[in-house]
C-alpha cells in the first residue's frame, strides 16, 4: 500500500510539476485573485457609490450567472479548447476591471459584474479540464485537490491584496492594475499557445495508463 501511494505521488510530481503546468498554476492563481473582488469587496464598493437595496439585490442575483456560465463553459471548451477559454476569461477580466476603474454609477457596476461572473465560471471549468489532462484517473483526485488549494489560497490572498491596493492607491488605480495585469497575461497566453509545444500540440492523456 505504501509503495503504491509513493508511486502515485511520484506520478503526480512528474506530470504536474513541470514547466507547462507550473505556468498554468500562475494563471489559475491570478484568476483566484480576480475572484476576490466579487467575494470580499464588491458590496463595499457598492456602498461607497450609495447603491440602493434593490441594486444590492441585483448584485446578488448576478451570482446566478456563475452557475449558468459554468454550464456554458463546456461549449467554449469544446469549440476553442481549454487554454483559449482561459484567454477569453482574461479578456473579460481585463475589460471589466478597466470599466470598473471609471464606473461612478452603481447600476453600471452590476452590469460590469456580469462579465466578471462569466469569466469566473468559464475559467474555473477550463482549468479543471486542463488539470484533468495532467495524469491518469487514479491521480486525478490529487491533481484536482492541488488545483482547489491553489485557487483557494489565491482568492484569500486576493482579498487582502485588493484591500491594501484600495487603501494605498485608491479604487481607480487598483482596478487599473488588475486590468493591466489581465491584459499582460492575455497577451502572454496566446503567445505561449502559439509557440509552445505544450500549448499548441497538447493532447489529452489516456485515462487507463496506471499499472497495478
Amino acid at each position: 500500500m505504501r509503495k503504491r501511494v509513493l508511486t502515485a505521488w511520484s506520478g503526480v510530481k512528474s506530470d504536474v510539476f513541470n514547466a507547462h503546468y507550473m505556468f498554468m498554476f500562475i494563471f489559475l492563481f491570478f484568476t483566484g485573485l480576480c475572484l476576490s473582488f466579487q467575494i470580499y469587496w464588491e458590496f463595499w464598493f457598492f456602498d461607497g457609490l450609495l447603491a440602493s437595496p434593490l441594486l444590492f439585490a441585483g448584485a446578488i442575483m448576478v451570482r446566478i450567472l456563475v452557475a449558468m456560465s459554468t454550464l456554458a463553459s463546456g461549449y467554449f471548451i469544446r469549440k476553442i479548447g481549454d487554454l483559449k477559454t482561459v484567454c477569453l476569461a482574461l479578456f473579460l477580466y481585463a475589460v471589466s476591471f478597466l470599466a470598473l476603474s471609471f464606473a461612478q454609477i452603481a447600476w453600471l457596476v452590476v452590469l460590469i459584474d456580469t462579465f466578471q461572473a462569466v469569466a469566473n465560471g468559464i475559467s474555473y471549468c477550463a482549468f479543471t479540464v486542463l488539470f484533468c489532462k495532467a495524469s491518469s484517473t487514479e491521480n486525478s483526485s490529487i491533481i484536482l485537490g492541488l488545483q482547489e488549494t491553489v485557487y483557494s489560497v489565491a482568492y484569500e490572498a486576493g482579498g487582502t491584496l485588493t484591500g491594501l491596493l484600495f487603501h494605498m492607491l485608491g479604487t481607480k488605480l487598483a482596478f487599473l492594475i488588475y486590468s493591466m495585469s489581465s491584459a499582460v497575461l492575455l497577451i502572454t497566453l496566446p503567445l505561449y499557445i502559439r509557440l509552445s509545444k505544450y500549448g499548441h500540440r497538447y493532447q489529452k492523456l489516456a485515462q487507463d495508463t496506471d499499472k497495478e
